[in-house]
């Protein structure tokens, strides 16, 4: 298209585009125009205004009343209103001025309170006087009119005796008072606001220009070579730590895009799509967990047997939106201490959980271990679906150890926070350690850029007046003479208790 340009992230840039970027950065747009008004306002409070008088004085050549003469003194007139219109604002007169009225001031300076003006084949000299004081500009006006006709008489005067002057100078209309003219509270307002509104919108698009946050499909393909599968969105409900968007509000964008998301993945390899993800994140702060919670229940209500693994064995949350209790969890299944079985507690129809149970001080020991291998891959055989949230992959090294024994990671970019350096750094670290990325999501963008059409067409019913419908599948199954476990009588009894061998938790099993 004529008119585009390459941007940074390789995508055109138009005028649609440039209107996107205005309503992304508005804040800037409005910051400037809230500045300009206010320095229009404090224009036009704080400078003191300016008071004008103005007198007009009338040109006339002298004659004998013969036509002829009366014609050519007419144009005399206009001829010498010209070089009169500089003469007024000379030491000649300003001198005598300042003389007359005493004034405190120099001839240069009152000459630029002193504004002379003819209009074109006219013999009327108007002159206008413009200070901060109006009785002022009043006396200055008519001691210019006093003053003027006699430097006029004396430089005019012909050098025989007893000649008259061929130009006389009169003064018309003399000045009585005097008016505001600046500043007139309306222009400077105007002013203002023009020139924020020119200033914001500079701002806005020299920082955009300057971000180096994600914010688009196309620096997302530019950084990481990877898709962006989907796009959640900032969500006012979502202030709780029990929100979850696919859960509590099914018929939001945010659901929506992880409905599309749940379908995207199932087509990055028809023949083979990815079932145990890994959910990851550059830094804290970004939306993995509420992502890892989302797709999980989207998942379940898909009609998939899932397990969510509280895999971020330094701040785990995920376990608390759903109200479960971590107190028994992944950290118990790794040092031996549980089956998988007798750790994962329901939730969702369809999903089940596996919380982080006790925080250890050697998360990253254990997340590498054989056991942590042994059991992804044992929770791959039980459900369709295994989702792992993990550790920011930039804050520590505990992501490093689980994503080689996944099928792939989602990696979880904040709209607007995360640095394209953030986002490439994170990819590098996949591919040290040989693991796949799948693709990118996109989170917390402005509700404001969610697609309205979409969300309006076909509501779903809020989930407090009809639950989302789920398929009923089999209960992962369970060993031979196994039973369900209290876990918070088991937490009660001791069993989270880890047991300390050598460095952090034993991975040694227990024997009964």
């Amino acid at each position: 298209m004529d008119g585009e340009q390459p941007t940074p992230d390789g995508t055109a840039t138009t005028v649609l585009d440039h209107v996107r970027v205005l309503r992304a950065r508005a804040r800037w747009v409005v910051l400037g125009v809230v500045l300009g008004l206010l320095g229009g306002v404090l224009v036009a409070v704080l400078v003191p205004p300016t008071y004008t008088a103005q007198i007009s004085m009338y040109v006339a050549a002298q004659d004998d009343g013969d036509a002829t003469q009366a014609y050519q003194g007419a144009q005399l007139s206009q001829a010498r209103v010209i070089s009169y219109v500089e003469l007024v604002t000379r030491p000649r007169v300003t001198k005598a001025v300042i003389a007359q009225l005493g004034l405190d001031t120099t001839p240069d300076e009152l000459a630029k309170d002193i504004t002379a003006s003819s209009e074109q084949d006219s013999v009327l000299l108007d002159v206008t006087v413009a200070t901060h004081d109006p009785g002022e500009s009043v006396r200055i006006a008519n001691a210019v009119g006093q003053v003027f006709p006699g430097a006029v008489s004396e430089l005019e005067l012909p050098l025989r005796a007893g000649a008259v002057p061929p130009v006389v100078v009169r003064v018309v209309e003399p000045a009585d008072g005097a008016e505001v003219t600046s500043p007139a509270w309306p222009v400077p307002v105007a002013f203002g606001l023009l020139a924020g509104v020119v200033a914001g919108i500079f701002l806005a698009l020299l920082r955009n220009a300057t971000d180096t946050s994600v914010t688009s499909a196309g620096s997302v393909r530019a950084v990481t070579g990877l898709p962006l599968l989907a796009t959640t969105y900032t969500d006012r409900a979502g202030t709780a730590d029990t929100f979850v968007p696919a859960r509590d509000t099914p018929s939001s964008p945010t659901a929506d895009a992880v409905r599309r998301l749940r379908t995207n993945l199932q087509y990055l390899d028809v023949d083979a799509p990815p079932r145990i993800l890994a959910v990851a994140s550059s830094a804290p702060a970004e939306g993995k967990t509420t992502l890892a919670c989302d797709l999980a229940v989207a998942l379940a209500r898909g009609g998939s047997r899932v397990l969510l693994v509280e895999a971020d064995l330094r701040r785990p949350a995920v376990a608390e939106r759903f109200g479960l209790p971590r107190a028994v969890g992944l950290t118990d299944v790794l040092a031996g201490r549980l089956d998988l079985a007798d750790a994962i507690q329901p939730t969702e129809p369809g999903a089940a959980v596996l919380a982080s149970g006790p925080l250890v001080p050697n998360p990253g020991e254990l997340l590498a271990s054989d056991r942590m291998a042994r059991l992804v891959a044992e929770a791959g055989e039980r459900f369709d679906h295994v989702v792992v949230d993990t550790a920011p992959l930039l804050t520590v090294s505990d992501t490093a150890a689980v994503a080689p024994l996944v099928d792939g990671v989602l990696l979880v970019c904040r709209w607007g926070r995360t640095s394209r350096a953030e986002l490439s750094q994170s990819v590098e670290a996949l591919h040290s350690v040989s693991a796949r990325g799948l693709g990118v999501v996109l989170t917390m963008a402005p509700a404001r850029s969610a697609p309205t059409d979409a969300v309006g067409y076909g509501n779903l019913p809020a989930a407090t007046s009809a639950p989302a419908p789920t398929v009923t599948r089999p209960a992962p199954p369970h060993p031979p003479g196994h039973q369900l476990v209290d876990h918070e009588r088991l937490a009660h009894r001791g069993a989270s208790a880890p047991r300390e061998t050598g460095h952090g938790v034993g991975l040694e099993r227990r024997n009964p």
